[in-house]
């Protein structure tokens, strides 16, 4: 007899599994995405395309919130998103293109 007892569940099943957040890839670095929304502004008047883009932070922020991913980390999430596409915006106005 090993002196164990069999009532007793082992350590590992007792542990809460780690708290992370996982965030699969950044929005911001979703080039597909974020041209996408920069091509789409470029098409439209100044207020019409701040609307656009109001628009996609929006659905991005229900994405990520139906994910249940925490409010910290989507309020970090879309402000990446919209530097992308303003940084976008800039190089397309000043440089021509966007890419």
């Amino acid at each position: 007899m090993t002196g164990r007892n069999p009532s007793r569940a082992p350590r590992w099943q007792l542990a809460e599994p780690p708290a992370a957040t996982i965030v699969p890839f950044p929005i911001a670095a979703r080039r597909d995405l974020v041209g996408r929304i920069v091509q789409q502004m470029l098409e439209r008047s100044p207020s019409d395309a701040e609307e656009c883009l109001r628009q996609h932070v929006m659905c991005q922020e229900r994405t990520l919130f139906r994910k249940q991913v925490p409010p910290e980390a989507i309020a970090r999430e879309l402000e990446g998103l919209q530097g992308a596409v303003r940084a976008g915006l800039w190089r397309a106005v000043l440089g021509g293109g966007y890419g």
